[in-house]
This record gives C-alpha cells, structure tokens and sequence, in this order.
C-alpha cells in the first residue's frame, strides 16, 4: 500500500533534472513518510528555494576549503555556480541517503557531499566536445572518510551521461583517488619553485646584462591572442574564446591576482627567446597560468624578477623534454623530487588533468582515428559505473571514419572485454609515453592497436 502511494505523489512532484529558468520559484518537497496512522499516511510538507539551497552549499564549500578568499567564495558563487550543475549527497531527515542533481531533486536534507560541474569546450584531436569539469568536491568536515564521496562521483558520471555529455575532465587533488571511477592522466607535469638564485651561473648583476624585458598589465587582446598561441600544434587542450578569456581574468582578479604580459627585449644564452611574450597570472605564492609552460621555459621564467619565489606548475610536451628516468613503470608516473632543477620541486612529476569517457558508443563516433588504419572489429566495453556503457560494439573504420553499431544478440563471451579506463586510455593517450607504459591489457592492445590518432596534450585549466 506504501509503496504504491509513494509512487503516485512522486508522479506530481517536480522532481528530475531541473530547468534554470524554474531556480527561483519555490519548490514543494515531500519527505519520507513517518509512518502509517489508521491506514493513512502521514506526511511532512516544507518549501524550498534556491537561496535556502545555495547557502548550503556555500557552507559546506567554506568548510571543504578554508584556504580560499571570501573574495574568490563570493566571485565563484555569483558567477560559476549554477544550480543544476551541483551533483551531491544528503542525509534525509527520515533516515537514509539520498544522491542528486540541482534543486529539483533536492529534499532538504543535511548535505553531507558535493561537487560541482563547469562546462569547458575540448579540444581532442581537432574535434571539440562539450566537457563538464568536475570542481569544488567537497566533504562535510564530521562525514568524511564514509565513503559519501564515492557516491557523489558516481551520480556524476550518470548524469553527465544523461545529458549527452561524451567526456569529462578534472584536476585531481589525487590522481589515485580519481583512477578508481576510470579517469586517466590527460597531461603531465611539475610544480617547480622558480627562484634567480638556482640559475646556473646568474647573479643580480649578469642577469642585468644578459637579460632583459619589458612588463605592463595584461590586455584581454592579449590574453586571448596568446593563449590561441600557446595552445596551437597540441592535440588536446582546453578551447577559450574571447569572452571565456574574459571570464577568466575576472576571476583572477577576483582574488587580488595581478596579471602581466612579459616581452624579452635582450636575453643572452637563450637560444632565440628575444622578443618573446609571455603573459603570466599570479598571487603572493603561485602563478595560476602561465604561457611560457615546458620545462625548457624554467631558466627563462627564474630570470623575471616578478615571478622570483613564486610555484609554478610546467608541463611535459615531449620525450625530448620530458626529464630523463621519469617515464612511469605504472599507470600514473612518480618521480624523485629532485630529478629536475634540484631542491626546486614540491613534487613528483604527476598527471595535472584527467579525463574520462562517459558515453563509450557516442564518443567513439566521433573520435580521431588514424588515417591510414582500415579495420573492423567487435569487443564488449565495461563500465562499472554506467551501466548504459556496457555493450557489445562493432567498430568499423576507414578513411579515418568510424561507424559504431551495438551488437545485439551475440555471445558476450566471445568477445574482447575492454574496459572504460582502458578504452579512455587509448584516446586520450598523450606522446610524451612509450606504448610501453601504457596500463593496457593484451586483449585490449590486440583489438584497439593503433586505432586512434595520438598527440601531445596541454592544458592549462584547473578549475
């Protein structure tokens, strides 16, 4: 009898994936029902609205990272916050948990566990898809290490995939943690303590002589115009046009960060950097972007007295750059701390971006494939997440082409299983690795070898 009550007063709810434009109406939410009192159900009818449901959420993110501003708090609730881009986990006043997405499906509960989704634009290969990042995970401070964490991921991933998203992406506070839901390094690199005083054989005064450069604030011209620059010739990177470049400097700023554009007017011993420009956004303690990105940049960026003491994070691009003895002999790299620049490195050389596929058939419509491979072949895909993903597939390429077509009825048993960190593994691969170093299983590398195309991947976005 409860059960079928139930079912009929969640039919006239507005429960399910909300429309912003409804945010600020308020919302009746209905709570577990207490119990039954002479065959009748008791229920509890409250209201709610987003401001209620937004101070939340500004808690729990004040609690999650003490660290930030009130300043960057305020900037990033006012302007990239978006309610129906909040995934998170509440404690019902009933009991028991209940998972979600936006306002809409929000009870009213204690939340315990969130995050948040920003859509960016990437670049994979020439082709550009719709990526929602994964920022701001946050843990209620007296719920942590319970596990409600790994129930707000999930939920994610099964809404990015209800959506229509193909892929997503995320900075990893620990690349470990975020292996364990499918996501595989994107790129690598360090963060490095710039400091004049470890260039070789540069004091105060020949760094006056041999170096020289002008600064001024950086223009939105500028920063776009460069930041097109930096990104030309890789094969996966963050997509940024004008106004998201805009965007971009009024959250800098937002946090008092000053942003500078760098011109090298003489530089001796630095093989041809005269007249480069380099824009660089930065705070008291680290550059949060930087357009002068490799490890080949760190004598260049120790020579601007502005930057002096600051961390920077620089990023592999190539074999040649990657230092020497770092190539990993696991799925995610380490290295010892002072294999490059020695004492100048807070820690080892690790994957600064992630990425994910979240819809394996549709993606691999669409994904970059190797012009000269001609093939036909037939696998099964696991996701133990999204179940939607586990399928049976038959993938048909030519002329750099794919057509992809689920197999209905065959016998699962004797197909390849491939797995979705695997199959991710291989599209986003990045050159700076050896096939070698690839974490693929023989089954996999048999079917799927060399089937898509690979490049160097950059990306600068962390949140």
């Amino acid at each position: 009898m409860m059960a079928r009550i139930c079912k009929i007063f969640r039919g006239c709810l507005p429960y399910g994936k909300p429309k912003a434009q409804n945010f600020n109406i308020a919302r009746w939410r209905v709570l577990c029902p207490s119990g039954l009192q002479n065959d009748k159900m008791v229920l509890v009818i409250k209201i709610m609205n987003e401001n209620t449901f937004k101070q939340k959420l500004i808690d729990l993110y004040i609690d999650g990272f003490p660290e930030d501003s009130q300043n960057y708090v305020d900037y990033f609730f006012a302007n990239k916050y978006s309610a129906e881009n909040v995934i998170w986990k509440e404690e019902l006043d009933c009991g028991g948990w209940k998972t979600g997405a936006g306002l809409g499906a929000y009870s009213g509960g204690n939340i315990v566990a969130l995050l948040h989704l920003i859509y960016k634009r990437m670049n994979i290969g020439g082709r550009v898809f719709d990526c929602p990042y994964i920022v701001a995970a946050s843990t209620n401070s007296a719920y942590r290490r319970q596990g409600h964490m790994a129930d707000v991921m999930a939920e994610s991933l099964r809404e990015c995939f209800r959506r229509g998203d193909f892929i997503s992406a995320l900075n990893p506070f620990d690349y470990r943690f975020y292996a364990k839901y499918g996501y595989v390094a994107f790129c690598y690199g360090s963060e490095i303590l710039l400091s004049e005083q470890r260039t070789a054989g540069r004091d105060e005064q020949s760094r006056e002589t041999s170096f020289d450069y002008s600064v001024r604030d950086l223009g939105l011209d500028d920063f776009y115009r460069l930041y097109k620059k930096a990104n030309e010739g890789y094969y996966g990177f963050v997509v940024r046009d004008r106004q998201e470049c805009e965007t971009k400097l009024a959250e800098h700023f937002s946090d008092k960060g000053q942003a500078k554009l760098f011109t090298i007017k003489k530089s001796s011993g630095q093989g041809g950097s005269k007249g480069k420009e380099i824009y660089a956004l930065y705070n008291k303690q680290v550059i949060g972007e930087v357009s002068a990105f490799l490890y080949s940049d760190y004598d260049l960026l120790c020579n601007i007295k502005e930057l002096d003491g600051l961390k920077v994070w620089l990023f592999a691009d190539s074999n040649e750059t990657m230092p020497q003895n770092t190539m990993p002999s696991e799925k995610m790299p380490t290295m010892p701390s002072d294999t490059i620049h020695q004492n100048t490195m807070s820690n080892a050389t690790t994957p600064f971006n992630m990425a994910r596929i979240v819809n394996a058939k549709e993606f691999l419509k669409q994904a970059n494939y190797a012009g000269s491979v001609e093939k036909a072949v037939e696998f099964c895909v696991a996701d133990p997440i999204i179940k939607e993903n586990n399928l049976a597939l038959k993938l048909t390429i030519k002329n750099g082409q794919a057509d992809v077509v689920e197999i209905k009825n065959s016998n699962k048993k004797d197909l390849e299983v491939i797995t979705i960190d695997e199959l991710t593994e291989l599209v986003f691969f990045n050159k700076i690795l050896k096939n070698d170093y690839l974490n693929l299983s023989k089954k996999c590398s048999s079917v799927l070898a060399g089937v898509f195309k690979t490049g160097v991947n950059i990306n600068f976005d962390k949140f």
